[in-house]
């Protein structure tokens, strides 16, 4: 299981949830399983399984870069804490 804690936008998804265990080894089988499972859409993936680039992961604290989410099977994320972070705009 992967522990999932969400932005309040994506909350509304998930009957007002914030944090959530799924099913998945790899953070591409988490997403997977949350987009499948609360009807997500593409909100956080893109339709070929790629990261929607306003998307930020932080795993255990530690925010990943691009280059370490090319390959989101790569990601090994049972056991961890995944936060999701939407970028914002401001000025």
């Amino acid at each position: 299981m992967t522990h999932l804690q969400l932005p309040k936008a994506l909350a509304r998804h998930t009957k007002g949830a914030r944090e959530l265990d799924v099913a998945g080894r790899t953070l591409q089988e988490a997403l997977s399983t949350l987009t499948s499972d609360h009807g997500l859409g593409t909100a956080i993936l893109r339709e070929d399984g790629s990261l929607q680039p306003y998307v930020r992961i932080v795993i255990d604290q530690e925010l990943l870069n691009a280059a370490s989410l090319a390959d989101l099977n790569s990601v090994v994320v049972e056991g961890k804490t995944v936060q999701l972070k939407t970028a914002f705009a401001g000025g």
